[in-house]
């Protein structure tokens, strides 16, 4: 199998899943172009809500990543640098179909704008997406697959992928937060001004849960080994991320402005090197 260069990986994954790409920076060699790639992938998915207009063409491209990734065929990854290097990375680390199906899916929910029911609905959610993100990442850092583990990418997955998308509530609104409709029953509350007081609770309950969730599992990371950690050093930006949003509720000035890449990269590394999230 060619292997695709790294270049033709880099530029997707650090514009938009810097997190997961300077993790990857951090791993052994043996394991850094597959976990690279991940982000790539991740990368592809996450840029497909805003390159399309209808969400039947945003329907169409997670069904071309479903028949790209399919073990029976091939064809259709051809030509693809990140889905051939996808294709490769599930072939060494025997990544399993269900997990990466799940990872696609859970972005169909974005194209129709569709709210998970109550909280148990989006944290099925965020397991499935974000949370698979982790499962694959740990498989490719040979993490064994255990009843813990799952646990973990449960709540890794909430944690971060709660944060990462109400950083971008003040800038965006809330039309593509996954707000439970317990939460929130009142789509024009939904699509209306950011100050809301009832939008405003609902954004701090989902900052809450995504706290709660990080919590849930420190003492789980914490005795990990180095390489376990690994996939999950992502996580060093939840906090920093809530903090941002938080500062922004209690101010409502300029926007929350995200982490610089170089800002990042030195938390991630950071804790990589306490060994603490």
């Amino acid at each position: 199998m060619v292997e695709v260069p790294l270049a033709a990986l880099r530029d997707g994954a650090v514009a938009r899943e810097p997190d997961r790409y300077f993790a990857a920076t951090l791993a052994p060699e043996a394991l850094r172009y597959d976990l690279i790639a991940l982000a790539a992938f991740a990368a592809e998915l996450d840029n497909i809500p805003t390159q399309v207009r209808e969400a039947l063409a945003g329907e169409i491209r997670l069904q071309w990543w479903r028949d790209a990734l399919a073990k029976s065929d091939g064809n259709a990854a051809a030509g693809h640098p990140v889905a051939m290097a996808m294709r490769a990375a599930i072939a060494r680390h025997a990544l399993p179909a269900e997990i990466i199906e799940a990872v696609i899916n859970s972005h169909a929910d974005a194209l129709h704008g569709d709210r998970p029911a109550d909280e148990d609905a989006l944290r099925n959610h965020m397991a499935a997406g974000e949370g698979g993100l982790f499962r694959l990442a740990a498989r490719i850092s040979g993490v064994p697959e255990s009843g813990d583990m799952w646990h973990i990418t449960r709540a890794a997955g909430l944690a971060y992928g709660l944060s990462r998308a109400l950083l971008h509530f003040p800038a965006e609104g809330a039309a593509r937060l996954p707000i439970p409709r317990t939460l929130l029953a009142d789509e024009d509350l939904v699509h209306g001004a950011r100050d809301n007081p009832q939008l405003m609770a609902a954004i701090g309950s989902l900052s809450d849960l995504a706290r709660a969730a990080l919590a849930d599992i420190r003492p789980q990371l914490a005795k990990m080994s180095r390489l376990q950690r690994l996939p999950f050093l992502p996580l060093a930006m939840v906090r920093p991320n809530l903090q941002a949003l938080e500062a922004w509720s209690k101010h409502r000035g300029a926007e929350p402005a995200e982490q610089t890449r170089i800002g990042r990269l030195l938390r991630i590394t950071w804790a990589h090197a306490r060994g603490r999230l």
